[in-house]
């Protein structure tokens, strides 16, 4: 088998995820044969190294691929966890570790995907794919022309230019945008 990313196949494994692999791996918490890894990019051979994080060792996780489709309703977290507040992975029983393909905020509705496939999160959800990501949005006041050709040319969002949006109208409060 090809190397690894040592974060990237604690991830795989079941343990945490990739971020929370680059902490433990910072912290002097994971060791590859016996030696204590402390540099992020370290790759291993899955099918020759034996790793352990915090002197438990840790075996590939052979689970099955799942992909569950889920309808986030309002006032659920698009994320694993978060302190205080429902999220989307609690809508499902599932025994294997799953996380959410891209977000939606607290108060939108919509399909959300839900899987433990990290291939197809990443492809799904890192911008270099440059997957399209359709809305149908509902605001509280009438939304004007010059709104709408202001989305479709672009807004100033926090210092940056949104890229130009294809935006139909489907009423004086609600619009689609790609």
């Amino acid at each position: 088998m090809d190397p690894v990313r040592l974060q990237k196949w604690l991830a795989s494994a079941g343990v945490c995820s990739r971020r929370k692999g680059e902490v433990l791996i910072q912290a002097g918490r994971v060791a590859v044969n016996g030696q204590v890894v402390t540099e992020l990019g370290t790759k291993i051979d899955p099918d020759a190294d034996r790793v352990a994080v915090d002197g438990v060792p840790v075996a590939a996780a052979q689970e099955a691929l799942v992909y569950i489709i889920v309808n986030k309703p309002r006032g659920v977290v698009t994320s694993c966890e978060q302190e205080g507040v429902p999220v989307v992975v609690d809508l499902v029983s599932c025994d294997a570790r799953i996380y959410p393909v891209g977000r939606l905020d607290k108060d939108s509705t919509g399909l959300v995907l839900l899987t433990n496939d990290g291939r197809i999160h990443h492809r799904l959800s890192h911008p270099s794919f440059d997957h399209e990501k359709e809305y149908e949005v509902a605001v509280q006041w009438p939304i004007d022309g010059r709104a709408i050709a202001s989305l479709q040319r672009g807004l100033p969002l926090s210092g940056v230019m949104t890229r130009p949006a294809r935006v139909r109208r489907l009423s004086s409060r609600r619009f689609r945008i790609v």
